[in-house]
């Protein structure tokens, strides 16, 4: 008998389940007062059973200033489909305004104290962790002007979103985005003076599948509710000072935080896009300033010497150069230089023990890439660290790094914990296909378009063609530019060879079987259940790894409280 499916379903038309990552066949079959059409079947759909995930988060400040913005909430979407499959949009956002103690404001109480509201995509796309910056998070997907509010009886707004490119949530990505509030000039003196937001982000947040603009189910998660947010008046300056300070127009703008010394009143020490040190007094007054010839963007580290009882102050410029100051009241003195040969940004640190000043470089490198090589590094750290043994936790491909560490480095594996691990067909042909997707675009680009490509602001798994470096490029100014002038097809080898030593098999990377078979070591294994974390990778490693802790929880039911006892549990019993 011939059984029709009509309406949502999740069985297929035998009436068995439909089973995620497996690949069906959809028929359409229609009947009409005229007939019937002929029906429309369309081949190779995968199926997933994924859900993805909408949650609010926030961290603002507790004080804003009047007349400027702030950070009211974060909202972020975490997309569950396998790397291949639809982008989603975010087409809604709505929050509840309240007072300190919960009332529901109205709507002439919010335009007091907001001039607009914003929905701006975070720069940092991970949903958890980062602060709305207005010169970082510049793309503004809504702008409500006050004129616009309209509350109704529980302080509820909504913010329609028109869909575009900076609504897209890429496929096993997530993205960030912040609800910012426009403080008035007079927000002070208004009543109430602060604000809180609620969001309940499974109903709050809408999100479309991006090609055909169909709402999507989401995962329900925590109500947001923000701790009141109090709007304030900037204070001025304080009397008989010249703060706050200008260096000296554009040129001599600051990307750095300014460092302060030790005597009292402390003098502050800032560089400066103009290639200066330039230190101030307490009261802002221009003390001195040491010219370097490049730009000094690193944050200044300061010291006393014991001898003169005078600041010190270590800072770097793009010229390469590391450089050492002293303090000599009305003029700085240059005690010494040294040049490393390529732009530094990053802030020297101090180790008293070893009586040595460290500064990270930009140096990286274009080599092929391997899981020995990345089990090296995290060796290397333990060295620094002086930590002789350690339990190795890797998550997804970081199983087959943690794999990696054990094989090469037995006598420090003290325990393997194996959440996720990555492998399975499907697992192999998505990484070889992105590594091939980079290959053809850089070979039909050349170098100095992957560069561009990479200022896209999307890491590799975002944009394969971006390449595996994107990352260092976009945040590495000395290793862009030594990566666009090195050898083309050197680099194309580098990538291909990279490609085939990381994705080299159906089963879990990382090590050879007989290796794992060598581990003679306790290992818990935490099954995945998608496409790049298939669970027969797990079952894999139960079979060849001589001493495995299997845990025979599936996804839907592995809650971040359980994982983390269980991980807890083997800690404890393994110690």
């Amino acid at each position: 008998m011939k059984v029709l499916l009509t309406g949502a379903t999740e069985q297929d038309r035998d009436g068995f389940t439909l089973v995620d990552a497996a690949v069906y066949r959809l028929r359409f079959l229609t009947d009409t007062a005229t007939g019937r059409p002929p029906p429309v079947t369309v081949s190779d759909l995968t199926y997933t059973s994924a859900i993805h995930e909408a949650f609010a988060t926030a961290d603002p400040p507790i004080r804003a200033n009047a007349g400027k913005p702030s950070e009211l909430a974060k909202v972020g979407v975490i997309s569950r489909s396998p790397p291949a499959a639809n982008a989603l949009d975010l087409a809604r956002v709505r929050a509840r305004f309240m007072d300190s103690g919960l009332t529901p404001l109205t709507t002439s109480q919010l335009r007091a104290l907001l001039s607009k509201i914003e929905v701006v995509r975070g720069a940092n796309q991970d949903p958890g962790t980062g602060l709305y910056y207005p010169a970082l998070d510049t793309e503004i997907l809504v702008s409500l002007a006050s004129g616009s509010f309209v509350l109704d009886g529980t302080g509820l707004l909504t913010l329609p979103i028109s869909t575009g490119t900076s609504t897209k949530i890429v496929a096993a990505s997530s993205a960030a985005f912040f609800l910012v509030g426009h403080w008035t000039a007079d927000a002070p003196a208004q009543s109430p003076s602060s604000i809180r937001v609620r969001i309940v982000p499974d109903s709050d947040l809408r999100v479309l599948d991006a090609p055909s603009l169909v709402e999507v189910a989401l995962a329900s998660t925590d109500t947001l509710t923000t701790a009141a947010q109090q709007v304030i008046t900037a204070q001025p300056a304080p009397g008989g000072t010249t703060w706050p300070r200008d260096l000296g127009g554009p040129g001599s703008a600051v990307d750095n935080l300014p460092g302060t010394g030790w005597a009292f009143p402390a003098d502050v020490y800032v560089g400066s896009r103009d290639g200066r040190l330039v230190a101030l007094n307490s009261d802002g007054t221009l003390k001195w300033g040491l010219g370097t010839g490049s730009p000094v963007r690193s944050s200044p580290l300061t010291d006393i010497d014991p001898s003169t009882g005078k600041d010190l102050v270590y800072f770097a410029n793009d010229a390469g150069s590391v450089v050492k100051a002293r303090n000599d009241g009305t003029v700085g003195t240059q005690l010494w230089s040294r040049s490393v040969g390529g732009p530094l940004e990053s802030s020297p640190v101090q180790n008293d023990a070893l009586d040595a000043v460290f500064i990270g470089s930009p140096f990286g490198r274009v080599e092929k890439l391997s899981w020995a090589l990345f089990a090296g590094q995290a060796k290397g750290l333990l060295d620094h660290l002086g930590i002789e043994e350690a339990f190795v936790l890797g998550g997804c491909m970081g199983c087959s790094v943690a794999l990696a560490f054990a094989a090469r480095f037995p006598e420090s594996t003290r325990a393997l914990i194996l959440h996720w691990p990555v492998g399975g067909y499907r697992w192999k042909l998505n990484g070889q296909d992105r590594f091939g997707r980079h290959l053809r675009f850089a070979r039909e680009n050349g170098l100095p378009g992957v560069v561009k490509r990479a200022h896209e602001g999307k890491s590799f798994w975002q944009d394969p063609e971006a390449g595996p470096w994107a990352s260092a490029i976009v945040r590495d100014r000395g290793f862009a530019a030594s990566f666009e002038t090195q050898d083309l097809d050197r680099y194309l080898g580098l990538v291909a060879a990279s490609a085939r030593v990381l994705f080299d098999r159906d089963t879990v990377p990382g090590a050879e079987p007989e290796e794992i078979m060598g581990m003679k070591v306790p290992a818990l294994i935490v099954p995945g259940d998608d496409p790049s974390h298939a669970t027969s990778g797990a079952h894999y490693l139960r079979e060849v790894l001589p001493q495995p802790e299997f845990w025979p929880v599936m996804p839907p039911e592995q809650a971040t409280n359980l994982v983390c006892d269980r991980v807890l549990e083997f800690g404890r019993a393994h110690r």
